[in-house]
C-alpha cells in the first residue's frame, strides 16, 4: 500500500527511530585521509530528500525525527536497522 509507515516506536529490543529527510553523505572524492576524530567537512555532501541513495564505498548520516533527552548516567547503544537493503 502506498503511504504506509514503516514501524517505529517501542519494540522488543528498544525504540525504533525514523529518519528525517536530512542526510550527510560521505563520499571521499578528494581521496583524503579519513581521521575519525577530525573529519574533513569537504568529504560530506548535505542532502535533503525523501529518498537517499548511498553511492558505493560511501555511508550516510541521518537525522532522526525523534529527539531524546537521556541522562548522562544512562548508557545507550544505536544500531542500524535495514528495512529494504538487506
Amino acid at each position: 500500500e502506498k503511504g504506509r509507515v514503516i514501524s517505529y516506536g517501542t519494540s522488543s529490543y528498544g525504540y525504533d527511530v525514523r529518519c528525517s529527510n536530512e542526510f550527510k553523505i560521505f563520499t571521499n572524492v578528494h581521496s583524503a585521509t579519513v581521521d575519525p576524530k577530525n573529519f574533513d567537512e569537504n568529504s560530506f555532501v548535505n542532502y535533503t530528500g525523501d529518498v537517499c541513495i548511498i553511492p558505493p564505498n560511501s555511508f550516510a548520516l541521518a537525522r532522526t525525527v525523534e529527539y531524546f533527552r537521556i541522562p548522562r548516567s544512562v548508557l545507550t547503544i544505536c544500531l542500524g536497522k535495514s528495512t529494504y537493503a538487506r
